[in-house]
């Protein structure tokens, strides 16, 4: 990502008008679902100006509550607040909402979640469908530039794909050298804010562009098969994919260490695990309701430090 075009994005958006335009875009969605004094679980930081702290707005905007999790990030945590609140829609990573719905089942905690909003990598299908399945809700897509609190467009429920907030950006697919692609054909994502048409702003991600009619009467074109790319390890998000289908997976870091592959799990006792992968080292550990905080949400250097001192190495 060019970090110049980024940091001129970043500006524009951070703008008093641009926020304020980004939570009535949001609210326009929430109005679809949500109802006065339902409680919304909101996993991400409510810092002005971020992506959580918009949600947040909105969220108040339709009359419902917003509610965080504040300092206490653990797994158990995160299942109490929501049992206890009665959330009736999440808004999270899909990993942190995949291992909500595994605690869930795993404890015999009845949730009321009925819509998941989700922000972030990854949106394998089957997760989105095994979401929709599982925990009996509608799921909700947010396209956000890389992280940066930059809400650039958002699911409809009614289609694959992911709408283009139009009024604001454009977006182009282009090849690595940065020609545009026809539509149809997979290449990065490249931004362009309406506001300054200079500023291109060119993802890692892959995608292709979609600009037929919806279902939901959009006439804003759609970002579909929306995957990683850039210098993503493909086989490391192969094998990560593979292991969360797992229910008595909770949680997974793949990574590539000095001397090959290493691999952290978190599952749950009693239950079968998948074959694993040949790897330079391994940690496998039951779930600690204690101590456990979902690696989404961990600095690495955090994570990295807690790692080391695991001495369950396989």
């Amino acid at each position: 990502m060019n970090n110049d075009a980024l940091a001129k994005m970043k500006a524009l958006a951070s703008e008093p008008d641009a926020i304020d335009r980004a939570v009535e875009y949001v609210t326009r969605q929430l109005r679809i679902f949500a109802k006065e004094r339902d409680r919304i679980l909101i996993c991400f930081p409510n810092e002005p100006g971020s992506l959580g702290h918009i949600v947040h707005r909105a969220v108040e905007e339709v009359g419902a509550v917003p509610v965080h999790l504040g300092e206490d990030l653990r797994w158990s945590s995160l299942l109490r607040t929501a049992f206890l609140n009665k959330t009736t829609a999440i808004f999270a990573s899909p990993l942190v909402i995949l291992g909500l719905n595994k605690l869930s089942k795993f404890t015999k905690t009845p949730l009321y979640i009925r819509h998941a909003l989700m922000a972030g990598h990854p949106t394998f299908d089957w997760l989105l469908d095994g979401l929709s399945r599982g925990m009996d809700c509608q799921t909700w897509g947010y396209f956000d530039l890389g992280g940066k609190d930059i809400i650039c467009g958002q699911s409809c429920g009614a289609s694959l794909g992911v709408h283009i907030r139009y009024e604001e950006y454009d977006v182009e697919i282009v090849d690595e050298d940065g020609n545009v692609l026809p539509d149809g054909q997979i290449g990065k994502i490249c931004v362009i804010p309406k506001a300054d048409p200079t500023v291109r702003v060119r993802m890692h991600d892959l995608a292709r562009i979609d600009r037929s009619p919806c279902p939901c009467g959009r006439p804003a074109p759609r970002l579909m098969d929306i995957r990683e790319g850039g210098d993503t390890d493909m086989d490391t998000l192969k094998i990560a994919a593979e292991l969360y289908q797992w229910d008595s997976v909770l949680d997974v870091c793949v990574r590539r260490g000095e001397y090959g592959l290493e691999l952290d799990l978190v599952v749950f006792p009693g239950l079968m695990l998948p074959k694993l992968p040949n790897c330079a080292k391994m940690v496998v550990r039951n779930w600690d309701p204690e101590n456990d905080v979902p690696f989404w949400f961990m600095p690495m250097w955090k994570y990295s430090a807690l790692s080391a001192k695991r001495i369950d190495n396989f």
